[in-house]
C-alpha cells in the first residue's frame, strides 16, 4: 500500500525547502527481487508489485506455491505431528495467479550455485543497473519550488474602504 501512496500536493513553512503532504509516499525507483525460493506472501507481494507496474521483477520463477489454508481442517497423525489441507488460493480476474506456475520474473536472471559461492549475485547487480537505468531515464523526483508566498499584511485603510463599499451596496 505505502509503495502505492503518490505525493500529489506539497506544503511549505514561510522558511526552508518544502515537503509531501502525503506522509510515507516513496518517490523513487525500486524493484523486487525473486528466485525459486520466493514463496507464499513473497510471491504475493511480487505479483502484486508487477501487477499494479510499480516497478520490475528481476530473478527467476518464484516457487509457485502460494496456496493458503486456514488451519481448518488441521490433521493430527499418531506421532503428534498435524498437516492442514490447502484450500484457497490468489486470482486475477478470471485467471489463477500462482499456484504451480509462481511468479515470471519482468528480466530473468539466474543465480548459479558455484557463482554465488564465490560471492557473485547476478541477480543483485541486474538490479543495480535497473536502478540505474531508471534513475537515468527519470531523475526527478524533487519536491517542486513553492509559488511566490501571499501579501497577507492587514492595511486598515483598504479595510475600510471595503466596509464602506459593501455598506452602500447594501444601501440600495
Amino acid at each position: 500500500e505505502r509503495l502505492r501512496r503518490v505525493a500529489w500536493m506539497f506544503e511549505s513553512h514561510r522558511s526552508g525547502p518544502g515537503e509531501t503532504t502525503m506522509q510515507y509516499s516513496f518517490r523513487g525507483k525500486v524493484v523486487v527481487l525473486i528466485d525459486e525460493m520466493s514463496s507464499s506472501d513473497a510471491e504475493l507481494f511480487a505479483a502484486g508489485f508487477q501487477t499494479m507496474k510499480l516497478g520490475k521483477v528481476i530473478g527467476a520463477r518464484s516457487w509457485g506455491g502460494a496456496v493458503g489454508y486456514s488451519g481448518n481442517p488441521e490433521c493430527s497423525l499418531v506421532d503428534g505431528g498435524s498437516f492442514t489441507i490447502p484450500s484457497f488460493g490468489p486470482y486475477l480476474g478470471n485467471e489463477w495467479l500462482i499456484e504451480q506456475k509462481g511468479v515470471i520474473p519482468d528480466i530473468p536472471v539466474a543465480n548459479l550455485p558455484i557463482e554465488s559461492f564465490h560471492g557473485t549475485d547476478k541477480q543483485l547487480d541486474a538490479a543495480i543497473r535497473e536502478v540505474l537505468k531508471e534513475i537515468k531515464a527519470s531523475p526527478d523526483v524533487k519536491i517542486p519550488e513553492h509559488p511566490q508566498f501571499p501579501v497577507r499584511a492587514y492595511d486598515n485603510a483598504k479595510c475600510l474602504a471595503d466596509q464602506q463599499e459593501e455598506g452602500a451596496k447594501t444601501e440600495l
